[in-house]
């Protein structure tokens, strides 16, 4: 895969958030800080579907890497450059689910399921993924470090 095609992979997979009325987790009732995670991940995935450099630029942290699968590691420079010249998919969507939030001082890890649709050749295509996201704060906002994904075999 190419830094394009992952930066799309990750771009529909965070792209779910927007979609969803209410943050999808597996704790019914949020804290202050579980909130703020969310909505930075909410921050994230309105800059990846908008096409939004800047605004990448602020929310990852300079140490930030993204694996996909067994792939090979793409640091924050190569992850956002992915995301240049290109052209916003007006069929893609993102259904979050099973997400669960964990938090460790100035950590966050959040997990979920993530339902990817977009245009593949004039047809929509969806895709399942399971997804771990890494945040750190400093000084005094989060920032995601790390994300991983990983392709789930279709339903049978």
């Amino acid at each position: 895969m190419t830094c394009r095609s992952l930066g799309l992979i990750a771009a529909l997979t965070l792209a779910s958030v927007l979609s969803a009325a209410e943050p999808t987790t597996s704790t019914p009732d949020l804290t202050g800080v579980e909130l703020d995670v969310i909505a930075v991940e909410q921050r994230w995935v309105t800059a990846e579907v908008r096409l939004d450099l800047p605004a990448l630029q602020d929310v990852l942290d300079d140490r930030f890497i993204a694996t996909f699968g067994a792939g090979k590691p793409i640091t924050k420079g190569p992850y956002i450059q992915g995301y240049a010249g290109r052209a916003v998919d007006p069929a893609a969507s993102q259904t979050l689910s099973a997400r669960t939030i964990r938090i460790a001082d100035d950590t966050a890890v959040t997990t979920g399921t993530d339902l990817a649709a977009r245009t593949d050749n004039g047809k929509v295509v969806t895709t399942s993924y399971r997804y771990t996201a890494t945040y750190i704060k400093r000084d005094g906002h989060w920032r995601a470090l790390a994300l991983h994904m990983v392709r789930l075999p279709p339903a049978p």
